[in-house]
């Protein structure tokens, strides 16, 4: 089937993870390109080959909410008509029709959901699984990651996809490559990767790793124009704020003193709705004035909204009258979530306001508009929702990001000492301009010394993670000009009847740049076979 969009944008970094596959010995890759990048093309890649190459069929494992992206990613770019699997028995029929030989070369985009109990054998024998957002399977002792285990042993190649593989630890990085390597032990995988990392780290990622970031690769989808706004609630309430958050420290309280200090931060309906205290008429607020300043903008046509908190996005849809409204938090059902950003897309002079629920995942690049009505100190978070507009298929030259800063809160004490140390971080992408915090009188301040220092403790934790992910390089990006970039259109892709690579050049650089990859996973195997 021809694809209705050939002509899709030639991004030659994007044949790299496909070019290891098939080189490194290893049957598989990890993806770790920058959010945005376009991972899900890069995957694409390889199902497209591999199913012209082996006659079996594809899989690709992801939450429930990304099944569709996933379906009209691959119809609408490669020609690919994929089916859904999100029950049992969906499971059952494409066991069945992988069987038969006129209906092996499908592709299933399958639920994360249903891996929970359901064993090797319950799959077709792929010729390639995908697991994206792989990061969501990090901690090995849990039923999701040996749920996805039973389903990488059931595929001949495997990829990972994830713009964050280290979250806490770089025990996350080593969970990802043993689902990625089924037949080794977690113990043989993770002492391979911790030797490699400590002596060799560019061998690891040469042959195993991708990490393409839009500032290495001089991508630029839209200008940002960045706008800081600070505000500062009355001392009154910050005063009864820490009161009422200190009466209730030593009573069985649902939540622990920082989550009430970031609910007062984010909004006073949030904070008093979390006290079960009742207001007679909602209070003056000067984040929503910044919000009404900037939805008034007539040059967007489509705004995101962010908050940390429930209670703040219903206490926004209650206030914001000048555009039509639409949310999406954790209790938005799974199939109701397509229906709204399909309806926010329609709608003209339009708001989303949402919860982190959409800041991973999904694609929304027909809107301009960020406001990070919550401004959480971890910069990962930041880049997440920016990248749901800055990202592959934006259009426009600029986008705008609106960021409220609550003066006196956790946040934005936390943010001014991140950021001096994110700074040391030569070249990170995640430090955060705009943050200078002033001098206050603690009467000003909505937060106490004790949930700061534990806030502090764990942004420690936040730089050494960041400085770990800054360090997955490698040398990719010297061999992307070798590429050739026709070789980016589905249909050439797909008529490809050679076997291996001959979309990279056969000049002495790339080859050397090959023989490495090779070499590498050669290294890899021989450390997993010796700690086996």
């Amino acid at each position: 089937m021809k694809s209705k969009n050939e002509n899709i944008r030639s991004a030659p970094y994007q044949l790299v993870p496909l070019t290891k596959l098939l080189n490194n010995g290893l049957h598989c890759v990890l993806i770790c390109d920058g959010v945005g990048v376009g991972k899900t093309i890069s995957a694409a890649y390889a199902i497209l080959y591999l199913l012209r190459r082996s006659g079996k069929p594809c899989g690709v494992l992801c939450p429930p909410a990304l099944l569709s992206k996933w379906m009209f990613e691959l119809k609408s770019k490669f020609g690919i008509t994929p089916l859904p699997v999100r029950s049992k028995d969906d499971l059952t029929t494409a066991r069945d029709e992988s069987k038969n030989k006129g209906r092996s070369s499908n592709v299933y985009i399958i639920s994360n959901s249903l891996v929970i109990g359901t064993h090797t054998y319950e799959y077709p024998a792929f010729c390639l699984v995908v697991f994206d957002e792989v990061h969501n399977y990090r901690n090995s002792e849990t039923q999701m990651h040996r749920g996805a285990l039973e389903l990488s042993k059931a595929a001949e190649w495997r990829i990972g996809l994830t713009a964050t593989p280290i979250n806490n630890s770089l025990n996350d990085l080593v969970s990802e490559l043993s689902l990625l390597m089924p037949d080794f032990a977690w113990e043989d995988v993770q002492a391979t990767t911790e030797d490699l990392w400590r002596t060799a780290r560019e061998k690891l990622t040469s042959a195993l790793v991708t990490r393409f970031l839009k500032e290495k690769l001089g991508i630029h989808f839209a200008a940002h124009r960045v706008t800081w706004e600070r505000v500062s609630y009355p001392i009154e309430y910050a005063t009864r704020v820490r009161a009422l958050v200190r009466s209730i420290e030593s009573s069985q309280s649902s939540f622990d003193a920082i989550t009430y200090y970031r609910l007062a931060a984010s909004s006073p309906a949030a904070f008093y709705k979390a006290m079960g205290l009742r207001r007679e008429s909602e209070p003056h607020d000067p984040k929503l004035e910044v919000l009404r300043r900037a939805l008034a903008d007539p040059s967007i046509e489509h705004w995101l909204v962010f908050c940390e908190f429930k209670e703040t996005v219903d206490y926004l849809s209650r206030m914001i009258t000048e555009r039509d409204v639409f949310t999406m938090t954790g209790e938005t059902p799974i199939f109701e979530r397509e229906s709204t950003l399909d309806a926010f897309s329609k709608a003209h002079d339009s708001v989303l306001i949402m919860t982190s629920v959409g800041s991973e995942g999904l694609d929304m690049q027909f809107a301009q508009g960020i406001i990070n009505y919550d401004l959480h100190w971890n910069p990962m978070k930041l880049e997440q929702r920016i990248g749901r507009i800055d990202r592959v298929g934006q259009e426009k030259t600029w986008i705008r990001i609106v960021n409220i800063l609550v003066e006196g809160s956790i946040d934005e004490r936390v943010l001014s000492v991140i950021n001096k140390k994110l700074a040391a971080i030569s070249g990170s992408i995640f430090a955060v301009d705009g943050i200078v915090e002033s001098a206050r009188r603690a009467e000003q301040l909505l937060y106490d010394s004790t949930a700061l220092s534990e806030e502090l403790s764990e942004s420690e934790k936040l730089i050494r993670v960041l400085d770990q992910n800054r360090s997955i390089s490698n040398k990719d990006y010297e061999v992307i000009k070798f590429f050739k970039p026709e070789y980016c259109q589905p249909g050439v892709m797909r008529h490809t009847a050679r076997e291996g690579t001959p979309w990279i050049g056969s000049g002495k650089s790339s080859q050397l740049w090959l023989d490495a990859v090779r070499e590498d996973g050669k290294r890899i195997r021989e450390l997993l076979d010796y700690f086996a």
